[in-house]
């Protein structure tokens, strides 16, 4: 395309344009755990008569071909070949969330961008407050709020009160229980959910009641991508509650059925506990 401008009344000044033809951005949503390997793969072709480039959420170049531009160790090329070019990041936070694309200048030039979402295991904490048990469930992830449920041992799987807040790039939910002490002992689970997960939700339980014992529970979980293909895999191991009569650990198994089971005066029908429910602003 010729461009032609009249400089000063005078000049006839023309100007050679060439218009880039750039294809429709191909998105691939991919969930990652806080702490695990993000792996990145982009397709491509004639990479020896093109280039190549990665950017992050940030716009800032990651790598343009095999050279690094951004000096963060956590960054590394996994492949660079012919027909791919894959990278990952390890020790993954929620600052790494975000879009990152894959630009290929041929012709026509070629974009891949990857949504990526990073996620945490939800964390239970347990105390005493005026005779009740307090039970505090705090879940954390990009994009949008985690979502907080309860269970009760093989009881249905219920909803409470759920606040949340949003830092910088992640958010935090936080749901509380407030519980008298059990006869027997109980376990309190808190189930989360979130739009990028597309599988299982994440778990963590406290066993409240008599002959509570310490112990530590080890889960395996996978990153996912909107594929459903899962890819690598880690092991997530937490400490037990230092608490007497309280065990904690990590789990991660399906609900098996949803719904509420409260009374009339607000308090649940469980032969083992009573919960009241108490909004906490934070």
């Amino acid at each position: 395309m010729t461009l032609c401008f009249v400089v000063n009344f005078q000049v006839k000044l023309c100007v050679m344009t060439h218009l880039i033809a750039v294809s429709l951005a191909v998105w691939q949503r991919v969930t990652v755990k806080k702490g695990q390997t993000l792996s990145l793969s982009c397709p491509i072709t004639n990479a020896h008569k093109s280039h190549v480039d990665w950017k992050n959420p940030e716009g800032y170049i990651m790598f343009f071909n095999e050279e690094q531009a951004l000096k963060d160790k956590r960054y590394s090329i996994n492949k660079f070949s012919e027909s791919e070019f894959s990278i990952s990041i390890s020790s993954v936070t929620f600052k790494d969330g975000g879009n990152y694309t894959c630009s290929h200048f041929d012709h026509p030039m070629t974009e891949k961008i990857f949504e990526v979402t990073v996620l945490d295991y939800p964390k239970m904490t347990v105390t005493r407050h005026d005779g009740k048990i307090v039970i505090k469930c705090v879940a954390e992830g990009n994009l949008s709020p985690p979502n907080i449920s309860w269970k009760f041992d093989k009881d249905p799987e219920f909803y409470g009160d759920v606040h949340f807040r949003h830092e910088d790039k992640k958010y935090v939910s936080q749901a509380m229980l407030h519980i008298f002490p059990p006869e027997k002992r109980v376990s309190v689970k808190c189930l989360v959910r979130h739009p990028a997960l597309h599988s299982q939700p994440l778990m963590d339980f406290v066993n409240v009641g008599r002959n509570s014992k310490r112990r530590h529970h080890t889960t395996t979980v996978k990153p996912q991508v909107s594929t459903r293909k899962l890819e690598t895999t880690t092991s997530w191991i937490r400490d037990s509650i230092t608490a007497e009569s309280f065990t904690t650990g990590d789990v991660n198994r399906p609900a098996t059925s949803t719904g509420s089971h409260l009374s009339a005066t607000g308090e649940l029908n469980c032969p083992h506990v009573y919960v009241i429910f108490m909004l906490h602003w934070l």
